[in-house]
């Protein structure tokens, strides 16, 4: 694999993070530091740590683990956009804002996201011998980036039409876990 391919890598580990950002930020009410920090923090953290346990641990991921940890993405994204389409059902019969600010929700969204990079990690440890440390750092500030856009774009088209965004963004999620199995 050559270094050219590097930032095609690190844009489609970056692409759910954004959709999952974005989605959160449909779910906002009031977008405050502590959120952006929080999302952009646990996202980074997730998909750096994930990418770096599949670079060193490659031959574990690959094979007939596989299959398992795209189960385990389609069940987490469908339980979590499902959840998600059903409150804002809820919420829009009540005709209450939906906001999640749930930290659980955020760290499932964040595990299902990453597992690419789990399985992308082990797979680039074999096809390319570069500096660990340098690929992790750069998918932390992709991811970064992607999560700050996601949750501010989120957020600010919400403000124009907060219930077809929050039952939008619990269907997207549901299409990724579903693409997830393809």
């Amino acid at each position: 694999m050559k270094l050219i391919y590097l930032p095609f890598i690190f844009i489609s580990l970056t692409l759910d993070v954004f959709t999952a950002s974005l989605t959160k930020g449909f779910t906002i009410e009031k977008l405050k530091f502590t959120d952006i920090f929080k999302t952009i923090t646990v996202f980074g953290v997730f998909q750096v740590l994930m990418f770096f346990i599949g670079f060193k641990s490659r031959v574990l991921f690959l094979g007939k683990t596989s299959a398992f940890i795209h189960f385990s993405l389609f069940f987490i994204l469908v339980f979590l956009g499902g959840k998600m389409v059903f409150e804002s059902y809820k919420e829009y019969k009540n005709k209450k804002t939906l906001e999640t600010k749930s930290e659980f929700n955020l760290i499932l969204l964040s595990l299902a996201t990453s597992i690419d990079a789990l399985v992308i990690g082990a797979s680039v440890s074999l096809k390319l011998s570069v500096e660990i440390f340098v690929i992790t750092a750069m998918i932390g500030v992709f991811t970064s980036m992607a999560s700050l856009l996601g949750i501010y774009l989120g957020y600010k088209t919400t403000y124009f039409a907060n219930y077809p965004m929050n039952f939008a963004g619990g269907f997207i999620l549901i299409f990724i876990g579903v693409k997830s199995l393809f």
